[in-house]
């Protein structure tokens, strides 16, 4: 599985998956854009949960 770049072959790269969820975090609480962080979050929860159902 590559995820985030091409170096770290069948590795989760945890500082790819990190970005989207310090980004959301600072939407929500230092910028307080809390409807885009919510849309965001909603997102991440689809997906999350499409991952695991395929699985």
């Amino acid at each position: 599985m590559y995820f985030g770049n091409r170096e770290t072959p069948n590795r989760f790269n945890s500082a790819a998956a990190w970005f989207y969820v310090i980004h959301l975090l600072q939407e929500e609480f230092q910028f307080l854009h809390t409807g885009d962080a919510s849309a965001m979050a909603w997102l991440l929860f689809v997906i999350i949960l499409v991952v695991t159902w395929c699985r």
